[in-house]
């Protein structure tokens, strides 16, 4: 016990042992601009290195302005965007040419300034040998420009667009043209992605442990999680399906039914766990049903 300066009895309470604990977590965030044109691939080596080496804790924004380019540059920014564990967002600020338009459509988030513009069209190039060797150059060219861009450009074009530049029509687009492709694209893809979601909680209630849901439209008791790559997992049985949250986990509040007062949506680590009762650092805490999986802490 101790006294304040006007004589008043304080009772001196003994400190709490693990009622908060803190982790740090770096993320960091990038800005590439792509306002030049896209000339040789060792000319972007900085640029295709920070993509290489991006964690899941970092983002990344690519701002588009360019006349286009080399394929093969193009073709390098695809693979380094397609394994990246960060979030890329891609905006055209300008023009999205050629090259440009495939580095856009890449992305995994997208916005477009007020004059966007993109030009799609096939590829150019020169050869030079005996005939047989331009012919046979030329048909390695045609299947791979085929292949490429129906793979780039699927759900953003029509089939009927793509194949229209691989017959070398250009192809012009506003500002109104791309947002309309895009949200078109978004849609398609989401679809798609909900009905994996679908198909993969039937893959997961197959193989559980404490439920067959064959002949059976009971699936109480088994609840999934669908937000996050991360954590489309088995949550409501015993099963060995269930996730296993780690103290220092990035979290998301997709439910706050139990009591917790953070708003929907709400992004937190995981400072203590009880059981089922994971404490995050607001000091509200949650049941393993009421979080999705962020990105994974180190844990203790």
């Amino acid at each position: 016990m101790s006294k304040n300066n006007i004589g008043e009895a304080i009772v001196m309470g003994m400190p709490q042992q693990g009622r908060v604990q803190t982790q740090s977590m770096q993320a960091n965030h990038h800005v590439i601009r792509l306002n030049c044109d896209i000339t040789a691939p060792e000319d972007f080596n900085e640029e295709l290195n920070i993509l290489h080496n991006m964690t899941e804790n970092d983002s990344c924004e690519i701002l588009i302005n360019t006349g286009g380019g080399y394929l093969a540059t193009a073709m390098e920014f695809l693979d380094a965007m397609s394994t990246c564990e960060g979030h890329i967002h891609t905006r055209i600020t300008g023009s999205a040419h050629s090259a440009g338009s495939i580095i856009f459509l890449a992305g995994h988030s997208f916005s477009l300034g007020d004059f966007a513009e993109m030009l799609v069209h096939n590829g150019s190039n020169g050869a030079a040998g005996k005939t047989s060797d331009l012919f046979s150059q030329t048909d390695h060219d045609r299947k791979h420009h085929t292949r490429l861009f129906h793979a780039v450009y699927k759900d953003f074009l029509s089939a009927e667009e793509i194949d229209d530049v691989l017959r070398g029509i250009d192809l012009w687009l506003d500002k109104d043209q791309i947002e309309e492709r895009l949200e078109r694209m978004i849609q398609i893809r989401q679809k798609e992605a909900n009905e994996q979601a679908e198909a993969f909680i039937d893959a997961e209630l197959e193989g559980c442990d404490e439920f067959d849901v064959e002949g059976s439209e009971d699936t109480s008791g088994h609840e999934y999680q669908l937000g996050s790559d991360l954590n489309k997992q088995c949550v409501g049985c015993c099963c060995n399906h269930k996730p296993k949250f780690k103290v220092g986990d990035h979290v998301r509040v997709i439910s706050n039914a139990c009591g917790g007062e953070d708003g929907i949506g709400h992004e937190d680590y995981i400072t203590y766990i009880d059981g089922e009762s994971h404490c995050l650092q607001s000091g509200w805490y949650y049941e393993t049903e009421e979080l999705e999986l962020v990105s994974s802490g180190d844990g203790e």
